[in-house]
């Protein structure tokens, strides 16, 4: 985004600003006259701003904001200059398993199951589950995580895995209160001792 032009929608207004604290967890924004009109103001609070890998906001980056109903911008978009974090995951730990899930057994140990959290507050996933049964049921819990490392609204994933010998995409539930939870693989239900879930590629933003 070379430049960043005001507009006049109908509602709500697209306002140039600029980064007045780059707080990550108080980011504010001044924002710039609009026409004439006295909005020109530091340390507007914003609700949300689009968080990237590649870059941070610091202090004086050009964006564009829309204005909430509550009075707070939101930013929808910003020329961000700033180094973020290293985003370097921690250790790895065990995960609690229930209803009969545990590590798929395997002498490789990247099928390890585990979690850890990155320094941007990822919370990541990895390693292989199996549940032995002999009948595979939908929506079950496969094991919690503790606080810290939960997202604060259900997210939803399909992952890959195996229904017997036969290799299926599966979907996979984080939820608020720590479980992640199978949901279903598709059409295959296989009565067999070999079903098998992959968590590899799960991550999400971690509120709770």
């Amino acid at each position: 985004m070379s430049a960043l032009r005001r507009q006049r929608p109908q509602q709500p207004l697209a306002l140039e600003a600029r980064v007045s604290d780059p707080d990550p967890d108080a980011l504010t924004v001044t924002i710039d006259d609009f026409d004439g009109d006295v909005l020109a103001r530091h340390a507007w609070e914003v609700a949300s701003w689009p968080r990237t890998p590649g870059a941070v906001p610091a202090r004086g980056d050009r964006c564009l904001v829309v204005m909430s109903e509550i009075g707070r911008p939101w930013v929808v978009s910003g020329e961000w200059t700033g180094e973020p974090e290293p985003v370097v995951p921690r250790d790895w730990r065990s995960p609690e398993f229930v209803a009969g899930w545990t590590n798929h057994a395997a002498a490789d140990p990247r099928f390890v199951a585990g979690y850890a959290q990155d320094l941007s507050g990822f919370t990541m996933l990895r390693g292989i589950v199996s549940r032995a049964t002999d009948e595979w049921v939908a929506d079950t819990p496969m094991l919690v995580l503790p606080r810290g490392f939960r997202p604060s609204t259900r997210r939803m994933f399909i992952t890959f895995g195996y229904a017997g010998a036969v290799p299926v995409r599966m979907r996979v539930d984080a939820l608020p209160d720590g479980e992640v939870r199978f949901i279903n693989a598709g059409a295959a239900w296989a009565r067999t001792v070999t079903n098998l879930v992959g968590l590899d590629g799960i991550s999400y933003w971690a509120e709770d």
